[in-house]
């Protein structure tokens, strides 16, 4: 599974750890893109191997799942410039941003939100998550 995420701060990057050393993808297999150049060499360097795009277009059409990692006012925005990204499963993380905004948002994506907790951080979290009205049960698997 090709995953994109978008926006590599410090919950973006324990979550690509996590995958990673739980084996559910390989660091090849993870693409990032980050407005912010501290943040994406931070996770460069966190998870050796893994790819940088050159915007979140890029990082999103190489993916087969695009992870939503900026901060909650940046969301809808970014949703919004996916729209010519064929059809993606988009998860979010973003608090304080409905799911039915997110889905407004995302014309033909599915979305799942999801609620990570800090504890994430050293791989020792809990996730609440909400699937859209487009999402499968294989996307909440």
């Amino acid at each position: 599974m090709k995953i994109a995420c978008l926006g590599s701060g410090k919950m973006g990057t324990a979550l690509l750890k996590g995958f990673v050393a739980q084996g559910l993808c390989a660091p090849h297999d993870i693409t990032i893109s980050d407005s912010s150049p501290a943040a994406r060499a931070a996770a460069l360097a966190a998870i050796p191997g893994i790819l940088e795009a050159p915007d979140n277009l890029a990082a999103a059409l190489s993916a087969d799942v695009v992870l939503l990692c900026v901060k909650p006012a940046g969301i809808v925005p970014l949703i919004q410039s996916l729209h010519q990204v064929p059809p993606k499963l988009l998860i979010s993380i973003a608090a304080g941003i409905t799911l039915n905004a997110m889905e407004a948002a995302a014309a033909h994506h599915r979305v799942i939100r999801v609620m990570p907790n800090t504890p994430a951080l050293i791989g020792k979290g809990a996730s609440a998550f909400s699937p859209g009205r487009l999402a499968s049960p294989d996307d909440c698997s």
